[in-house]
């Protein structure tokens, strides 16, 4: 009996060594994480403080830019354990943005089959080059955009937040733009980010 009791803790020392050199999780000082997730917010709340102008090849068909900013006060970040080896910390920041876009602009030039009538720009230039106040008209309700409630989603990997995805929303206006040519220049330095 006494065999089987040392065996036992034996085991269960063992055990709880692996897992504390498996779970890196462990030797995290959640302090600094929350410290982190805080840097990680205040970094996406200052690139959508001002407008961010981005590109879009829109139904195969035009280009059009979607201009957001951030919505004061609107912006928040919460820190999750998950069950994960890899990854034992999601980090997810939300916050609103209004949005508008200039496929009405007056400067339009690509006329839509569909539509019937001239709607968004036949190149990416273009669509670019026609930011200015007058190129966001509000539609025929006059309404001038939309609200988006988005969330970013990071997870905890060997000392860093690595931006994995994030809500619908997040994913349709936000996702293509991450890396591409036009608009990678604004999130270089979000998609992966220092967590100490």
């Amino acid at each position: 009996m006494r065999l089987g009791i040392r065996s036992s803790r034996l085991l269960l020392s063992i055990f709880l060594i692996l897992m504390l050199i498996i779970s890196p999780a462990w030797g995290v000082d959640e302090a600094q994480l929350t410290a982190s997730g805080e840097k990680v917010a205040e970094a996406w709340g200052k690139l959508l403080s001002q407008n961010v102008d981005l590109v879009s090849y829109i139904d195969s068909s035009y280009w059009g830019i979607r201009r957001h900013k951030l919505i004061s006060g609107s912006m928040g970040y919460d820190i999750k354990r998950t069950n994960s080896i890899v990854s034992p910390y999601m980090l997810i920041v939300s916050f609103r943005t209004s949005y508008m876009d200039n496929a009405r602009s007056p400067n339009a030039n690509h006329y839509s089959k569909l539509l019937k009538r001239t709607w968004g720009f036949k190149t990416a230039e273009e669509a670019l080059s026609n930011t200015k106040s007058i190129d966001f008209p509000p539609d025929s309700t006059g309404k001038v955009g939309g609200v988006l409630d988005l969330e970013v989603h990071y997870a905890y990997q060997k000392g860093l937040w690595v931006l994995t995805g994030g809500n619908d929303l997040f994913g349709f206006n936000f996702m293509d733009h991450l890396t591409s040519k036009e608009d990678g220049h604004y999130f270089k330095d979000l998609l992966a980010i220092q967590a100490e």
